[in-house]
């Protein structure tokens, strides 16, 4: 490996700041690329008109109310809804600076750094944590919707690393990030055309989750799966008999009646059959720390490597924390293809994802890869029908919750346990009718991945080094 070395003059201001080489790499990049001269370099906070973060004290969250977003809960281009955080409507009104605007644009802070998103214009209400930001652009002078696109780019990511000096967790604060320089296109039409594209891939999402939506409910009204709230009762009581099961497991929420009596109600109604005889479950690898790479060393051929926490709002997220290398992918020969669900039983549980034909990932040993057999297709159910009864709470959630275990701190569901999840068998026509809704949410889905990797694309081309 080749040592590089440069000399800098003591004299400079910054030298009495800055010690470390990668500040001055990026610096002299910045100032002398000859890629740059159709760019113009400003720093950020020339177009903030507000900045701010939520409150900082912990939330008392309610089952239903208004969204509460965690640093989490933002994606690079895009915002996990279903993490499960609520607060009251009460509370929400006394935290209106953190209250979230339509193309607002967020951005973390703390933890996963640097991802950026943006406030749907129909977002709705809802609120956040401290650790990310929200951000009101002065849009007379750029389009929000370009600045996400260049804080999500590599050259925005390299400041961020620059910015962030020797702290044991390391923070972006607010004039670390007002000095972030935007790289503005002379070209108008770059930032027109980011726009326009970001824009469409929130459009085909929503539609999206809206179908995937009304297809759950249609198959909740076909089950006939209404609230057993006369069974949600915390304290009951069981005969010792019971205790000697199969599962082995002496948990309250094995015995909960809400869960034990769905099922049996479900059952009762229509034919169901064990996921573990109509599918095969294959647990995901670890390849190892050593063979981890980051956005800012990624080629276009590495693979996403994918997380529980990297299971969201159905699909998996193209732009996770690591990549692995294309040969390291094919030697660990994971064979995931378009159709798997996969399924989390570590952590979080019971989140699911359906894989769209753009995808190509490695995932982690936390998460259970769900492909349909060929008794599974004997009986004519489809990787669209299995996706909505996987995703439906009262089959796919109250199975998971019904038979997880924490070992110390961490939840585990057994890849064992998550085969018994009972499968409800519909006919042929309402099969057909689900099917069809879901593979037209998911192709959008994939329509909308494509069109933010372009997003993604421009941007890093026109901030490319020599």
């Amino acid at each position: 490996m080749a040592l590089n070395y440069k000399s800098i003059d003591y004299s400079k201001n910054d030298f009495l700041m800055r010690l470390d080489s990668k500040f001055y790499n990026l610096q002299e990049y910045l100032n002398h690329s000859s890629n740059f001269s159709e760019i113009d370099f400003i720093p950020f906070g020339e177009f903030i008109d507000n900045i701010t973060d939520g409150e900082h004290a912990g939330q008392t969250f309610v089952k239903e109310g208004v969204l509460f977003l965690k640093n989490s809960s933002i994606k690079d281009f895009d915002i996990s809804l279903y993490d499960g955080f609520y607060i009251s409507e009460i509370k929400h009104k006394k935290l209106q600076r953190s209250a979230l605007r339509g193309e607002d644009v967020l951005f973390t802070t703390i933890g996963h750094l640097g991802s950026a998103a943006i406030v749907p214009e129909n977002f709705g209400e809802a609120n956040m944590n401290q650790n990310f930001v929200k951000i009101s652009i002065n849009k007379t002078k750029v389009s929000p919707y370009y600045i996400v696109a260049y804080l999500n780019s590599k050259l925005a990511r390299k400041q961020i690393s620059c910015l962030l000096t020797g702290n044991i967790q390391s923070i972006l604060t607010y004039p670390k990030i007002k000095n972030i320089k935007i790289g503005i296109p002379k070209d108008d039409s770059i930032q027109k055309e980011i726009t326009e594209k970001y824009k469409d891939a929130i459009r085909l999402s929503q539609e999206a989750r809206r179908i995937i939506k009304e297809t759950i409910n249609y198959l909740d009204k076909e089950l006939q799966l209404i609230d057993n709230d006369e069974n949600s009762d915390k304290v009951f009581s069981i005969k010792h008999d019971l205790l000697n099961n199969e599962c082995g497991l002496w948990t309250p929420k094995y015995f909960w009646p809400k869960y034990v009596e769905t099922e049996s109600n479900l059952m009762n109604r229509v034919q169901c059959i064990p996921l573990g005889e109509i599918a095969t479950l294959k647990k995901g690898d670890e390849p190892g720390s050593d063979f981890y790479i980051d956005y800012l060393d990624k080629i276009d051929t590495d693979v996403p490597f994918i997380r529980t926490s990297d299971i969201y709002n159905y699909q998996i997220d193209s732009s996770p924390d690591n990549f692995i290398d294309i040969h390291t992918f094919e030697e660990m020969n994971q064979d995931i293809k378009e159709g798997d669900i996969l399924f989390t039983k570590d952590g979080k549980i019971g989140e699911i994802a359906f894989v769209t034909n753009s995808d190509k990932a490695i995932y982690s040993s936390g998460i259970d890869r769900i492909r349909i057999n060929k008794i599974g297709k004997s009986f004519g159910i489809t990787p669209e029908y299995l996706f909505n009864i996987v995703a439906c709470n009262k089959v796919g959630k109250y199975t998971a919750d019904r038979y997880t275990v924490t070992a110390a701190t961490i939840p585990h569901l057994k890849e064992d346990f998550i085969q018994k999840m009972k499968i409800p068998i519909l006919d042929e026509n309402k099969i057909k009718i689900i099917t069809k809704k879901t593979k037209a949410a998911f192709e959008m889905i994939d329509k909308k991945k494509n069109i933010i990797l372009e997003c993604q694309d421009i941007v890093n081309n026109i901030c490319k080094e020599d």
